[in-house]
């Protein structure tokens, strides 16, 4: 080896520049040669030495080519997922079928300005044509009219600063920055638009506080020159705490307020058809009390899965007399996130939600249309195809609670990639 080095000195220097062009590298190959023939080198050094000489070139051009661009372009991180899904549903409230394919694709780009300071942004499949959600709810784009063209739209774009390690502010069209344990009533495919505070505290080893602080808009309702207030708003307090006793347990509560500020008590755009409405006007309040928890097991009582976990939700809004509450109970097992092969997870929820408990603009949109008043169960079963390949099979049965009986079954067969 020492050899070799001395050899690959010596042509170096013979090239005359310490970072070699395609014609320097030719040269040198020739000498490489040369020295072959003259049995300086055997034919597997020559060949050792060639890759050496190749990896340091590459290495050396793609130096130059950092070297020329500026600092948040060297610092971008592109990410993203594909999903390719199959859907089927059936309604017995009108005996219907319903079977089509979905496709998924999000791309996203994140860069740091500074050291405390990122800037992210996210395009997004969005739906259009028959048969297909888009909206708030849904970046699924359904196969339909003969091959039509769909459009890609803004999913997200924030910037967000951390000017300590306890403290995170965020401002933007953002992912959605509270805890939720399940999606009782948070679509997870809602960006929400405005401000955020994210305030964490390691107490000790093994407990952790945290604070969430959110300010959203919700519509521009008013006009210039009218009253600004009247745009509707939503404030949403969240403290809670992590406790890790040991590696194997683990639990996370939280408890909060989301104060809904809808002076005028206009209805909100993408919403469903369930919340109590007269002549185009909510008739309650949403200001709410929620909570959530989550009970987690590592490698627990010696059973051959990774983890073993309890998730509960409840919500209450004291304005209506009746059908405002809602919660969720359910578990998972398996590995806590599939990202592998052979990796696999599989869940269960049943849920609740009633007519007033929660607004119909932004549950799930799967469960049921989005909508509340509505109450089932849902089974996901997820398995590790290869890195970053899984399928996944989620499984929904469900039905209104105070209008018709009629139960509504999902199956959405997904293939999922990401990069």
């Amino acid at each position: 080896m020492k050899k070799i080095l001395n050899i690959t000195l010596a042509l170096l220097l013979t090239a005359g520049s310490p970072v070699l062009s395609f014609a320097d590298v030719s040269q040198v190959d020739k000498l490489i040669n040369k020295l072959v023939e003259k049995g300086i080198l055997n034919k597997e050094e020559a060949m050792d030495l060639k890759q050496e000489i190749a990896a340091d070139e590459k290495i050396a051009q793609e130096e130059a080519v950092k070297q020329g661009l500026p600092d948040w372009v060297k610092n971008a991180k592109l990410s993203g997922d594909f999903r390719l899904r199959h859907e089927y549903t059936r309604s017995n409230s009108n005996d219907v079928d319903r079977s089509r394919g979905r496709i998924r694709y999000r791309l996203g780009v994140e860069t740091n300005v500074n050291d405390q300071t990122k800037v992210a942004a996210g395009l997004a499949s969005n739906g259009s044509g028959t048969g297909t959600t888009g909206g708030n709810r849904s970046t699924n784009t359904t196969f339909s009219n003969t091959f039509d063209k769909t459009p890609v739209v803004l999913d997200y774009a924030y910037a967000e600063f951390t000017p300590y390690n306890w403290l995170k502010l965020t401002g933007g069209k953002m992912k959605i920055p509270f805890w939720e344990p399940g999606d009782l009533l948070w679509d997870t495919d809602i960006t929400p638009e405005g401000g955020a505070l994210a305030w964490n505290w390691q107490l000790n080893n093994s407990l952790k506080l945290f604070t969430n602080v959110d300010a959203f808009v919700l519509d521009e309702q008013s006009t210039a020159g009218s009253d600004p207030e009247s745009d509707p708003f939503m404030l949403i307090l969240q403290p809670g705490f992590e406790w890790k006793p040991n590696s194997n347990v683990d639990y996370k509560f939280a408890f909060g307020y989301n104060s809904f500020d809808n002076g005028a008590k206009q209805t909100l755009d993408n919403r469903g058809s369930t919340n109590t409405v007269t002549g185009g006007r909510y008739d309650f309040t949403y200001n709410t009390i929620f909570l959530g928890h989550e009970l987690g097991l590592n490698k627990p009582f010696g059973l051959p899965i990774a983890r073993l976990a309890a998730i509960g939700e409840f919500i209450h809004n004291p304005d209506p007399d009746d059908n405002n509450n809602g919660w969720l109970a359910g578990v998972y097992f398996g590995d806590k996130k599939v990202a592998g092969p052979n990796q696999w997870k599989m869940s269960w929820t049943y849920r609740s939600l009633g007519k007033d408990a929660w607004l119909d603009a932004l549950p799930d949109s799967d469960f049921y249309g989005g909508n509340t008043d509505v109450r089932g169960l849902e089974g996901i079963l997820e398995y590790g195809l290869a890195k970053n390949v899984w399928l996944a099979l989620d499984y929904y049965r469900t039905e209104r609670i105070t209008a018709n009986k009629a139960i509504e079954s999902i199956l959405q067969t997904d293939l999922n990639f990401k990069f």
